[in-house]
């Protein structure tokens, strides 16, 4: 969806729908799997299958995700911010930079705290990684999106 002020980008709900389905069948046969062991390996491959599953259900509850990207920053699609983007230097869209699978990096003029969206990004130090469930053609068009929003901020900025 996109208007003047705002562009809102979701992950679609099937790669979720996939990915968690994925994750549980693992976890799955993983507790199938432990009953034909030793009771301690039993127990210790029960549990391991058993917090597969759990997880993997928490990442399909929280499965509508998104970014808001506003004048002022990047917001997640419940509205928790991600950065402003006075906090941003640079964009780095390479492919031999340390990012999240077909993503892109954002990198920032202060250190931050360790935070993450499982699937979406995730920000520590001065990088903030933008991928994972993205494809990669909506990762280019998230860059450049990005890249023109930071450009209009910093115009604005320098008339000031």
């Amino acid at each position: 969806m996109m208007n003047k002020k705002t562009i809102t980008f979701e992950i679609p709900r099937y790669r979720y729908f996939a990915f968690t389905c994925s994750v549980g069948l693992l976890g799955l046969i993983l507790i199938i799997n432990s009953f034909s062991l030793d009771k301690a390996a039993n127990l210790f491959f029960f549990c391991i299958g058993l917090t597969i599953i759990l997880i993997s259900y928490r990442i399909y509850q929280n499965r509508d995700k998104g970014f808001i990207i506003t004048p002022c920053g990047i917001f997640e699609k419940n509205g928790r911010l991600i950065c402003n983007f006075n906090e941003i230097d640079k964009i780095d869209t390479s492919p031999f930079s340390f990012k999240a699978t077909n993503g892109f990096v954002v990198k920032l003029k202060n250190k931050t705290t360790f935070d993450f969206s499982v699937g979406l990004w995730w920000k520590y130090n001065r990088r903030l990684s933008i991928g994972g469930m993205i494809s990669k053609n909506e990762s280019k068009y998230l860059s450049i999106v990005f890249q023109e929003k930071l450009n209009d901020f910093l115009k604005k900025q320098s008339i000031r």
